[in-house]
């Protein structure tokens, strides 16, 4: 009995010792023991022996469960942090932990090992290695091939995010081994040499828990930074499934007595009890992240009380793709969420929201709520009013911080002060385009012309600076889905007689429609979604939409077929009130509107009328 008694209370030691902060102390005092040590038999001695370990002295031991303790990590001196509470680190120096492993030629790659992979790429993530370098890409392309244990797919999180780099395929699949593990009941954290990056207590949920900001950004978006297509709104149609066989579809019970007496209480109307069905439910896998998502946006709630600027910022991105990303937070959480934000915007300063103002534009564009309403009035108008009459105007856009770097589905450009012209005035037009894309679609506002004229002045400077110079010296100046969004907030926003229309269709004529170009071949490797959206806006928007409608059709006609029937419809319509006498009477026009309009009268009627954002 004393023993079974001595080993209750060493268990109970040792679940103290797991659950709260303990330390390591060789001296007990008899009080903090259920039993007195000299009552203990000789046989039992070593097992209260090493129950002293769990125990700490009465003035030592802290009572506070480890999970509602603030721990402090103390950091290694070699590397400095700034430690955000509640929302994880901000990495510094990292030179200190820089891997020593030799570099990974590509021939290796397929021979080698699930760490020496990580380790190459934590060594590239560190020399400031491209995205777009050939060794990362082979790289990406044989991490995607191999297991990862949850710690390497932080670490392969972290080199990405440190390379922005964006690749689905590889992103997905470090997401589902690190929600799997968070999730699990597995303890302990695998080791590996880039751990003293980040602070963790020991266990991988802490790890999560402190990884910085955009790392949790970018789990919470794993699949949603992608452009919005025709078809993400609508379920996928299901296949006719063959009628069932009634003997085998419906199982009654049994005996038959039972039945008599089923039938005889809903008769009386006692028990209604429908007859039973087999029904064979579908097994699906939930989508990776799906489960982390909420996670994450839950602790990022807690946070928006006393963050910053900055912090709020980076928070904001979360939701500025609303048409591809599902729902972070569940019930009344989504709104409490953004309306939280909306508040904590419309208190800053109009000042401090001038350098984030295209990441705080893009995401409050969809909320709903009143205090969206108050930070559109008070702080968003007002604070772009006056940037846009700045004369350091050009300067604001270039240097706006903490816009996620796949905003509108598209790889945004960064620049430097140091930059080549061409560079800055991309980075200018995009971040001028896309100020221009939110304030339009904003639920919380109405566009006036006044407005409008002054979020298009300085975009209409930029096109008009560099149509004035030949194409061939200088890049494209905004890419075809940037167009395209500028296209539709114009359409949505319902204000003409703007020369943005006009400009944007001589762009396209320069960058994408010159025969044997790489823009012409970009344009027809660009989305349905997108051309369509460009030719229903110049058909509409400009006053001669004949030549750049007649090379939109040599682009996509080759597609049309294989595209949804009503996107075809949309751009057989856009052709056919915009297009030249000489494009009309084209073959291949003509048998398009044959084959899709004539023979094709009954289009199913959930299928019009779905054009995308």
């Amino acid at each position: 009995m004393e023993a079974a008694g001595l080993r209750s209370s060493v268990k109970l030691f040792a679940r103290l010792r797991q659950t709260q902060p303990y330390k390591a102390s060789s001296t007990v005092r008899a009080a903090t023991l259920p039993f007195s040590a000299s009552a203990v038999p000789a046989r039992c001695r070593p097992l209260c022996a090493a129950a002293e370990s769990f125990v700490t002295p009465a003035e030592e031991a802290d009572l506070t469960p480890a999970w509602l303790a603030v721990r402090h990590t103390v950091l290694p001196a070699s590397r400095s942090r700034q430690v955000l509470p509640g929302a994880g680190t901000e990495i510094g120096d990292t030179q200190a932990s820089s891997s020593t492993a030799p570099a990974l030629a590509n021939a290796r790659l397929d021979s080698a090992a699930a760490g020496e992979l990580v380790s190459e790429a934590l060594r590239l993530a560190q020399q400031g290695a491209s995205a777009d370098d050939e060794h990362w890409q082979a790289l990406v392309a044989r991490l995607c091939k191999v297991e990862l244990n949850a710690t390497e797919a932080i670490v392969v999180l972290h080199s990405m995010d440190r390379l922005g780099c964006h690749n689905a395929e590889l992103l997905k699949c470090v997401v589902d081994r690190i929600e799997c593990r968070y999730f699990s009941m597995e303890l302990g954290l695998n080791d590996h040499e880039a751990l003293e990056l980040f602070d963790h207590d020991g266990c991988f949920q802490s790890l999560l828990n402190n990884l910085p900001l955009s790392h949790k950004v970018k789990l919470i978006l794993v699949d949603c930074t992608t452009r919005p297509e025709s078809t993400s709104h609508r379920r996928p149609a299901r296949e006719a499934q063959p009628d069932p066989d009634p003997k085998k579809a419906w199982k009654t019970a049994d005996p038959v007595e039972m039945e008599e007496w089923e039938r005889e209480q809903f008769a009386k109307g006692r028990l209604r009890i429908k007859r039973m069905r087999n029904v064979q439910a579908r097994v699906k896998r939930m989508a990776p992240g799906k489960r982390l998502r909420a996670t994450l946006a839950a602790q990022l709630m807690q946070v928006l009380h006393k963050a910053d600027v900055s912090v709020l910022a980076e928070v904001s991105q979360v939701c500025a793709f609303p048409f591809a990303a599902p729902r972070l937070l569940h019930g009344d959480l989504q709104s409490d969420f953004h309306e939280t934000l909306a508040r904590r915007v419309a208190s800053l300063d109009r000042n401090a929201i001038l350098p984030y103002i295209v990441a705080f534009a893009s995401a409050l564009r969809n909320f709903e709520g009143p205090e969206a309403f108050r930070a559109w009035r008070r702080k968003m108008i007002p604070a772009v009013r006056s940037m846009l009459k700045s004369r350091n105007l050009f300067a604001i856009l270039e240097g706006q911080l903490l816009v996620h770097p796949r905003l509108g589905g598209i790889a945004q450009p960064n620049c430097l002060p140091s930059s080549e012209p061409a560079l800055r005035q991309r980075v200018q037009a995009e971040m001028a385009a896309r100020l221009l894309v939110a304030f339009a679609g904003a639920r919380q506002m109405a566009m006036d012309v006044q407005l409008f004229d002054e979020l298009s002045a300085p975009l209409e400077e930029l096109l008009e600076r560099w149509l004035s110079r030949a194409a061939s010296e200088q890049g494209p100046l905004l890419c075809l889905e940037t167009i395209s969004d500028l296209f539709g907030s114009c359409i949505a926003c319902g204000v003409t007689g703007s020369r943005l229309p006009e400009q944007l269709a001589n762009l396209i004529m320069q960058q994408y429609c010159i025969d044997g170009s790489v823009g012409f071949e970009a344009l027809k490797m660009c989305s349905m979604t997108d051309i369509c959206t460009v030719a229903h806006g110049v058909s509409v928007l400009c006053k001669k939409p004949e030549a750049p409608l007649s090379r939109i059709w040599a682009a996509a006609e080759p597609r049309l077929h294989e595209a949804p029937p009503h996107l075809a419809l949309m751009l057989l319509s856009t052709i056919l009130r915009g297009g030249s006498e000489e494009l009309l009477t084209l073959p291949t026009l003509v048998q398009a509107v044959d084959e899709l309009l004539v023979q094709r009268l009954d289009f199913d009627t959930k299928a019009l009328g779905h054009i995308a954002c």
